[in-house]
């Protein structure tokens, strides 16, 4: 991280300091830029919107159930490729699928599936803008086997289509993606940054 941001980190957290170091480190040409930072803008601000709602709802959740969601946060990040049953998540959760779905969105504001899509369509924006893979082998990846679907949702949480990514040159040392994302890696690492 930037020695700007190492002194503030325990103000910033180290998500938003890693942002302001994706930031004050971009490499890619003037074409993308404007993107790039329209995204890592909103990024920032979901962030401190999401810090702000985490701190005030902390206290509607018990420390248990609070441990309980982080642990099926780290199960979804884990298995993001795969197919996520919510009845498992209830069992590694040790709750109800209702009481988990209301305790995810309390504490993640967001429901499961959107917290599982998001988390897909940000590994996909680093894998188009680092790798040399098609659009079809990156909606595989991240665990769509239909392309429209993967486009849609896309286009829903990035702002913008696969192909249009895909057409910005590549930036092999940095990569503008969400939230941790924004390592140089392959699927794994990237899935494990995704924590």
């Amino acid at each position: 991280m930037c020695h700007i941001f190492k002194e503030a980190n325990h103000f910033l957290g180290a998500g938003l300091g890693k942002i302001a170091d994706d930031i004050l480190h971009y490499k890619l040409g003037s074409s993308a830029s404007e993107l790039f930072y329209e995204i890592k803008a909103k990024e920032w601000l979901s962030s401190i919107i999401n810090n702000y709602y985490a701190t005030q709802n902390e206290q509607e959740i018990s420390q248990e159930d609070s441990v309980a969601l982080d642990n099926v946060r780290r199960y979804i990040n884990d298995h993001l490729m795969a197919t996520i049953p919510q009845d498992l998540l209830a069992k590694i959760a040790m709750m109800s699928k209702t009481k988990l779905k209301t305790a995810f969105k309390t504490k993640y504001h967001m429901t499961i599936t959107e917290y599982i899509q998001r988390r897909r369509m940000a590994l996909a924006e680093h894998l188009l803008m680092t790798t040399q893979l098609e659009i079809k082998e990156v909606a595989i990846a991240v665990g769509y086997t239909s392309h429209s679907r993967f486009s849609s949702l896309f286009k829903k949480y990035i702002g913008v289509y696969p192909h249009d990514i895909k057409k910005q040159p590549k930036n092999k040392e940095k990569s503008p993606c969400h939230n941790c994302l924004n390592k140089l890696c392959d699927v794994k690492t990237a899935t494990e940054n995704l924590k």
